[in-house]
């Protein structure tokens, strides 16, 4: 039974250390990367293009203003503007679900 108890702090004591030396290195990543600067963006304007396979691309064209949540989805035919994590109609929720996905790959180091 000791050994198990000992065995089992063993795990959880390395466990919190590799969560601190990840997190440690995610705040380098961050800080080298500008996110103190980041408060002061008025406006990110952004492109995001995937290509699934010959015949099938898709491109979706972005206005994000983080300081008040809002972000503008530019087609040819109108533009939608919705606060982020408004998934109030089936709409939102997948223009929301594309922003997030689309602004992870933006902001990715």
């Amino acid at each position: 039974m000791k050994y198990v108890l000992l065995v089992s702090l063993m795990i959880i004591f390395q466990y919190c250390n590799q969560a601190s030396v990840e997190k440690k290195i995610g705040n380098e990543i961050a800080a080298a990367n500008g996110i103190k600067n980041f408060e002061k963006v008025q406006m990110l304007e952004f492109t995001f293009n995937a290509k699934r396979d010959i015949a099938k691309a898709s491109s979706r064209h972005w206005q994000w203003f983080p300081k008040t949540s809002e972000v503008v989805f530019l087609t040819d035919s109108g533009n939608t503007r919705f606060k982020r994590y408004d998934t109030t109609t089936q709409k939102l929720r997948k223009l929301n679900g594309q922003f997030t996905n689309d602004e992870y790959w933006l902001l990715y180091p």
